[in-house]
């Protein structure tokens, strides 16, 4: 600090507070190390269960086309010290081309507590990924405890011992470190990244405010997992962690990380050393797609990070050089003392090596990570014998922009949008449903971070609405109420949402269609006394107010204009429509409803040859 007090003692006070305002920037990320390594030190070191108190254990190993590194997992898990009347191995073979599926077959057929599981023999469950074969895994646990690991990872033989001793009696999940085996040249590159990943996610569960597990060592109890509906209701497509995470953070019981060798996972390296920025771009991205919120917090951490490296790289030629150098000491100085901690407790490479490195990781991860969203058109997961191929985050934005108008309203920060899109489009019935499940998904968690948001429950809305469009009788009724309910919600948080006046009018439509009886039926079976005054003249009102409430949506046109026509007022529909073939289409979805114009038509004059009031 001798630099910053010359700096004060020599500089006018114009310049004192411009630079001052430059230091307290890059001397904040020194303070940030600092707490971290207090997090580290506060987090205790793992101890065995004792056995007779050991719960009974799952162990969800989940593997495609991973032949040749299975092996190695295998051995590690043969090996656990665990009583095999409480430990049971469940290995998922997800869809492998490859040997996979035979090694898992000889592993069981050797080993009592192992069972296998075939996904493509199991129900399609609407996820992708490894989530897919995770969630077939999960739901066949039998233990109280489900631990998680990959298919290319290995873990110490007291791994289960030492993971539910950090779980207690009281923990609702618990996680574990990660560590790369130095088989390849650029492993120890990969395992530097990792330890200065792990050094925040575990400082902060060492102050008690944990934030993340890793997929690859982490469990939860198995009651919290199935009570809160499993992987499928959360319509998880890239982050199973996150996802998993979300549920126990949502159990309220704690949740417990622990950093040291006999509760770390060691994986192989990634095949290629340039899918290590892939994989980067694959853990920021994940976050981001499945946990929108998030994206603001890590733009937030990325312009501060890029500052803190601009100025260790260039502060030189804006503040004395003194203060600089000052800075620049202390921040190796750190790192240096951060990274000795996670070697005392993980392992590693030699320290200045690994240092290097570090330096080196910070000027790719801040410098081209957030530049390759903005010019990468997918975001790519390779890894684990997966490649599954995603929208770049940038594209998902314009995605969620361009298909809002589905609903008529302002566009939300997260997938429901395409989902719902998806449904629209998809051809056979399977694909429709799927969507329409992932739709519902993502919206009920949107309603747990955001029970306020008048988007939030007209999402939902629309999402049971085309549910109960494709149920039976008693699916109808149940997804109508939830649909009508929240549609309500939605109004009365926003009185001048479109999209919900155009879900009431659809079941006012819908109600209008029966009898007095049938409709008093289904006002008792379903508690929506409103169903009994449906009439043709509400959906009407309430069709006109959505379109009055956002003209510019196709959606909201074609769906007054449809209304009108089954009418039999082909004319005002026509209007309608006309309309909306000036309308400049906003989703992918809008081509289609243009293209469904004649059909419409057709139908409602019941004239075969009907001219289209536009051309699609």
């Amino acid at each position: 600090m001798i630099g910053l007090v010359d700096f004060f003692a020599t500089s006018g006070m114009p310049d004192v507070h411009v630079h001052s305002w430059w230091l307290l920037w890059p001397w904040s990320y020194c303070a940030l190390v600092m707490l971290l390594l207090v997090g580290l030190a506060r987090l205790r070191r793992s101890r065995p269960v004792p056995e007779a108190d050991a719960p009974t254990v799952s162990v969800v190993v989940t593997a495609r086309n991973e032949a040749q590194d299975l092996p190695r997992c295998l051995a590690a898990l043969a090996a656990l010290d665990y009583p095999a009347d409480k430990l049971q191995l469940v290995l998922v073979n997800d869809r492998s081309t490859d040997a996979t599926g035979t090694l898992l077959e000889q592993f069981a057929a050797a080993h009592a507590h192992a069972v296998v599981l075939h996904s493509a023999q199991q129900p399609d469950n609407g996820l992708e990924g490894k989530a897919r074969g995770l969630a077939h895994g999960m739901d066949a646990a039998t233990g109280e405890w489900i631990l998680i690991t990959d298919a290319d990872a290995a873990m110490p033989s007291a791994w289960v011992r030492h993971m539910m001793g950090v779980a207690g009696d009281d923990a609702v999940m618990v996680g574990g470190a990660l560590a790369v085996a130095p088989t390849r040249w650029w492993g120890w590159f990969e395992g530097v990244m990792l330890q200065f990943l792990l050094a925040f996610s575990h400082a902060a569960a060492g102050l008690g405010i944990p934030f993340a597990c890793i997929g690859p060592n982490m469990g939860i109890r198995a009651d919290a997992y199935r009570r809160a509906g499993g992987l499928v209701t959360r319509g998880v497509f890239v982050a199973e962690d996150l996802a998993l995470f979300e549920i126990a953070r949502s159990d309220g019981r704690p949740i417990r990380l622990a950093a040291d060798l006999p509760t770390t996972v060691t994986v192989v390296p990634v095949p290629r050393p340039v899918l290590l920025f892939s994989q980067l771009r694959r853990w920021l991205g994940g976050g981001v797609v499945e946990r929108p919120a998030v994206a603001v917090g890590l733009v937030v951490a990325l312009a501060w990070g890029l500052g803190v490296l601009w100025f260790f790289l260039a502060g030189w030629t804006t503040v004395p050089r003194t203060d600089w150098a000052t800075f620049a000491a202390a921040k190796v100085t750190v790192e240096a003392v951060l990274l000795g901690v996670m070697h005392r407790r993980l392992g590693g490479d030699r320290p200045l090596r690994r240092l290097l490195a570090l330096q080196l990781y910070q000027a790719v991860a801040l410098l081209f990570l957030p530049l390759s969203f903005a010019l990468t058109r997918r975001l790519r997961w390779v890894g684990d014998g997966y490649a599954v191929i995603y929208r770049s985050l940038v594209l998902a934005a314009l995605l969620a922009a361009s298909t809002v108008p589905l609903a008529g309203q302002a566009p939300p920060p997260d997938p429901r949008a395409a989902a719902l899109a998806e449904a629209y489009l998809a051809a056979d019935r399977d694909s429709v449903d799927r969507w329409i499940d992932r739709a519902v998904a993502l919206s009920r968690t949107a309603l747990v971070s955001a029970p306020a948001s008048a988007d939030a429950h007209y999402w939902l809305a629309a999402a049971l609405g085309r549910r109960a469009a494709r149920a039976d009788l008693g699916g109808a009724l149940r997804a109508g109420r939830e649909s009508f309910q929240e549609a309500r919600r939605a109004l009365a948080l926003d009185s001048l949402h479109p999209g919900a006046h155009a879900i009431i009018a659809r079941l006012n439509e819908e109600g209008a269609r029966y009898s007095w009886p049938f409709r008093l039926f289904i006002a008792t079976a379903t508690g929506i006394t409103e169903v009994r005054r449906a009439s043709a003249v509400e959906a009407e009102r309430e069709y006109r107010t959505a379109v009055r409430l956002d003209p510019a949506s196709v959606l909201n046109h074609h769906d007054l204009g449809r209304f009108l026509a089954t009418a039999g007022r082909i004319e005002e529909a026509e209007a309608q429509w006309r309309l909306l073939c000036v309308l400049p289409p906003r989703a992918p979805v809008d081509e289609w409803l243009r293209a469904d114009l004649r059909r419409r038509i057709d139908e409602a004059a019941r004239r075969p040859q009907a001219p289209l009031p536009c051309t699609p």
